[in-house]
């Protein structure tokens, strides 16, 4: 009896001491889904735009991969109590605007000089051999969300503009539609437009849009030139049934668009 009694004991410390260790473990530990916030060049000098958060990783323990910018990209990570080794990352070959390429070029540049790492609260940073933090991290969550409407053609309702959200004027029919691979086509009502976007579980990034140069109404220019400047930079979105809804950092609506039925 006391000899069970023994191993009752023992079995109880185990289990204790795995409860104890194994959360201080996984905190220490980067795995999950980071978008990046800053990235250094060889002189340390930090690589300036106006959205990184294109930028993103996922650690799954084995594998370091996401979007580069523009590219997918993934490698081979190796790491033991904070020391990191990341391989030769291999990438998609899409070209992107240059400025665009040029983060792409230097993040994927870095990864490959990573040597440690550090983990503060939901912050992760990524050091070269000099000590040096190459590439800095926040983690994000994502959710389960409404797939998001692929090669499905959206006309645009309402779009802010004069300080204040205004219904469209539908005759115009300024269409938008998403493709998978990453590049979005349409019309702003006088001119062709398209370009390239990244996508997170709620952000939508829109690089700079390629547009013809037609000529048309006033009407028709001022509606294109305010959707044009709606689409830069990052903005949230919502799937709401057969809508997609834009919004700023404030949570203010921006553009609304329905799922338009071509004739």
């Amino acid at each position: 009896m006391v000899h069970m009694a023994g191993y009752t004991i023992l079995t109880i410390l185990v289990l204790c001491l795995a409860i104890s260790v194994f959360p201080a473990l996984a905190e220490n530990t980067p795995l999950g889904s980071y978008i990046v916030t800053e990235i250094r060049d060889e002189a340390g000098a930090l690589i300036k735009h106006s959205d990184l958060s294109r930028i993103t990783a996922t650690i799954d323990g084995l594998n370091i991969s996401g979007s580069a910018g523009c590219n997918q990209y993934k490698a081979t990570i190796a790491m033991k109590d904070g020391a990191i080794t990341i391989s030769a990352p291999a990438a998609t070959l899409k070209y992107c605007q240059p400025e665009v390429m040029k983060e792409e070029s230097q993040y994927l540049k870095n990864l490959e000089k990573i040597v440690h790492y550090k983990i503060i609260d939901d912050n992760l940073l990524l050091f070269d051999a000099e000590n040096h933090p190459v590439i800095s991290f926040t983690r994000y969550e994502e959710k389960e969300s409404v797939p998001f409407p692929y090669d499905t053609p959206f006309i645009l309702t309402r779009i802010f503009r004069d300080d204040q959200l205004k219904y469209a004027f539908l005759a115009l029919k300024t269409l938008i539609e998403f493709h998978p691979d990453g590049t979005f086509t349409g019309n702003g009502g006088c001119n062709e437009f398209s370009g390239t976007y990244n996508l997170t579980a709620n952000t939508i990034t829109f690089n700079p849009v390629t547009i013809t140069k037609k000529a048309c109404n006033k009407s028709r220019l001022n509606q294109e030139q305010s959707l044009l400047d709606i689409m830069k930079g990052t903005l949230r979105y919502e799937i709401r049934n057969d809508q997609v809804i834009l919004m700023n950092d404030a949570g203010v609506v921006v553009a609304e668009w329905k799922e338009y039925d071509t004739p």
